[in-house]
C-alpha cells in the first residue's frame, strides 16, 4: 500500500512538472509548411502563344500525359516500364529507407517497454555472500516538453514526403525518356524505309540511264554519276539500320530487360502529326505542383523542422525511467517497483548547441535558395519549349514548301533531260537536294514530338491519378 501511494505522489508531481514546463515551452519554433520562393514567380507566361497561334494544350491531371499520343503500343510500353524499370525500383527503395526513418523518429515519441532480468552478487570482507535476483519490465521515457524529438520526426516526415516525390519525379523522367525512344525509333525506321525507296528509284534510273548509254544516246559520265549516286543512298541505310537498332536495345533496357533483338516498336509506325502548342492554359504557380519542384519544398520544409530541433536541445530534458517485477534476495522475496525522473539543463557546451542551430539556419537558407532556383529554372524550361514549338512549326512549313520546290525542280530538269537540253548533273543536283529535305523532314517531324514529350516534362507530365503518400509507402515496403 505504501509503494502505491508513493507511485500516486510521484505522478502528481510529474503531471505538475510537466504543467509548469509545457506552460513555459510555448512556441519555440513554428514551421512554415507552405513557404513561398525568394522571388515570386510572375502570374503568367511571358510566351503568350495562344494570342499568336490558337492552339491550347489542355492539361487533363487525371490522364497520363503520354496518352495524348493515342498510340496504344507506347501506352503499353509506359505502363510495363513504370513496372519493371530498374532505376524506379532503387526510387522505391529509397523511399522504405525513408519511411524507415520516420518510424524511427516516430517511435521516440512513445514510452519505451522492455522486459529486465538482472542478478547481482556480493562478497563481504568476512567472506559472506549475498545475491539477489531481479526480473519484471523496464519503463523508460522521454517527456518531450519543448518538441526536440517531435520536431525530428516532423523532419523525417516531410523528407520522407520528399522522397515520394522523388519517386513520381524519377516515374515522369521514366515515361519521358521511353517515349522518346519509341519515337526516335519511329523515326530511324522511317527514315530506313525512305532510304530503301530511294535506292529503289536510283537503280530504276540507272538501269534507264544504262539503256540510253548503249543506245549512244548518253555519255558514261552520266552512268558514273547516276552510279555514284546509288552507293550514296546505299551507304546510307547501315547507318540507319545501327541507329534503330541501338535504340531498340535502349527501349529493352528502360523496360528493366537485358537486350533480346526483338523488334518493340512496328515497321509500319508512324510519327503523330502535331500542331505548335502556343499555350498550356497554366498558370506559373502551377509548376509549384511538379514533382521535382515539390520535392524541393518538402526538404524546405524538412529543414524548417531541424531548426525546431535544434532549439530545442538548448533546452533541458525531462526522462522518466521505471520498473516493476519480482526481487528475491537472501532477506526477502516479492515484487517491488522503482520510478525516477532524471532532470538534464545543458549548462556548458562551449557552444556546440548554438552552432547547430546555425547550421540548420544556414541549411533553410540553401534549401530555400534551391527550391527557388528550381522554381526560375522550370519557368524558363516551359518559356524555352513554347518558343520553340512555335518556331519548329514554321520550320517545318517552311521545309514542306521547299520540297515542293525541289520536287518540281527534280521533274522539270529530268524532261529537259529527256529532250536532250542539258547533261545529267542539274538532275543529280535537284535530286540530291530533294533527297536530303525528304530525310530532314522526318528529324524535324520527330524533333517537333521532341518539344512536346519536353513540354509535358517541364510542366510535370500528369501523371495521371497520383497514388497518396501512404499507398506509394506501403508499396515501397511491401
Amino acid at each position: 500500500m505504501g509503494c502505491f501511494l508513493q507511485l500516486i505522489r510521484w505522478r502528481t508531481a510529474l503531471l505538475l512538472a510537466a504543467a509548469l514546463l509545457a506552460s513555459t515551452s510555448c512556441s519555440l519554433h513554428e514551421i512554415n509548411p507552405q513557404p513561398h520562393p525568394i522571388v515570386e514567380p510572375p502570374a503568367r507566361f511571358v510566351f503568350d502563344g495562344d494570342a499568336v497561334t490558337g492552339h491550347v494544350l489542355h492539361i487533363d491531371p487525371t490522364e497520363s500525359w503520354w496518352r495524348h499520343f493515342g498510340d496504344p503500343v507506347l501506352d503499353q510500353l509506359v505502363e510495363e516500364s513504370l513496372q519493371q524499370n530498374l532505376d524506379l525500383r532503387a526510387a522505391m527503395a529509397r523511399l522504405a529507407q525513408a519511411t524507415a526513418i520516420t518510424r524511427q523518429s516516430k517511435s521516440v515519441l512513445f514510452p519505451e517497454l522492455a522486459l529486465e532480468a538482472r542478478s547481482d552478487g556480493e562478497i563481504d570482507a568476512d567472506s559472506s555472500s549475498s545475491f539477489s535476483v531481479l526480473v519484471g519490465p523496464l519503463l523508460s521515457w522521454e517527456l518531450d516538453f519543448f518538441r526536440r524529438n517531435y520536431s525530428e520526426y516532423l523532419a523525417r516526415g516531410f523528407a520522407e514526403q520528399a522522397a515520394v516525390e522523388d519517386y513520381e519525379a524519377a516515374k515522369l523522367i521514366l515515361s519521358t525518356a521511353i517515349v522518346n525512344s519509341y519515337y526516335e525509333t519511329i523515326e530511324q525506321k522511317r527514315q530506313l524505309a525512305l532510304l530503301q525507296a530511294q535506292v529503289g528509284v536510283d537503280r530504276e534510273l540507272l538501269e534507264l540511264i544504262e539503256l540510253r548509254f548503249k543506245g549512244g544516246l548518253v555519255s558514261t559520265v552520266d552512268v558514273l554519276q547516276q552510279r555514284g549516286q546509288l552507293a550514296e543512298t546505299e551507304s546510307l541505310i547501315p547507318i540507319a539500320e545501327a541507329r534503330a537498332y541501338r535504340l531498340e536495345n535502349q527501349i529493352d533496357v528502360l523496360l528493366g530487360r537485358y537486350p533480346d533483338g526483338k523488334e518493340r516498336v512496328k515497321q509500319e509506325s508512324t510519327l503523330p502529326l502535331l500542331n505548335a502548342q502556343g499555350s498550356v492554359a497554366l498558370p506559373v504557380e502551377a509548376l509549384l505542383d511538379r514533382p521535382d519542384i515539390r520535392a524541393e519544398r518538402l526538404r524546405l520544409v524538412s529543414a524548417d523542422a531541424e531548426i525546431g530541433r535544434a532549439i530545442a536541445d538548448r533546452f533541458p530534458r525531462l526522462m522518466i525511467e521505471g520498473g516493476y517485477g519480482y526481487a528475491n534476495t537472501q532477506d526477502d522475496a516479492g515484487f517491488a517497483g522503482t520510478l525516477q525522473s532524471i532532470f538534464t539543463l545543458p549548462l556548458l557546451d562551449w557552444g556546440r548547441r548554438r552552432a547547430e542551430v546555425t547550421r540548420n539556419e544556414a541549411l533553410y537558407d540553401e534549401r530555400l535558395a534551391r527550391f527557388s532556383a528550381a522554381l526560375i529554372r522550370g519557368v524558363q524550361e516551359v518559356e524555352d519549349t513554347l518558343y520553340l514549338l512555335k518556331k519548329q512549326a514554321e520550320f517545318l512549313s517552311k521545309l514542306e514548301a521547299r520540297r515542293e520546290i525541289l520536287t518540281a525542280t527534280v521533274e522539270e530538269s529530268r524532261l529537259r533531260y529527256s529532250q536532250g537540253l542539258t547533261d545529267y548533273l542539274p538532275v543529280l543536283d535537284a535530286v540530291q537536294e530533294l533527297r536530303q529535305i525528304e530525310r530532314e523532314l522526318l528529324t524535324e517531324q520527330r524533333e517537333l514530338v521532341a518539344l512536346r514529350i519536353q513540354l509535358h516534362r517541364a510542366i510535370g507530365g500528369p501523371m495521371g491519378p497520383k497514388s497518396g503518400i501512404k499507398e506509394v509507402k506501403d508499396e515501397a515496403l511491401s
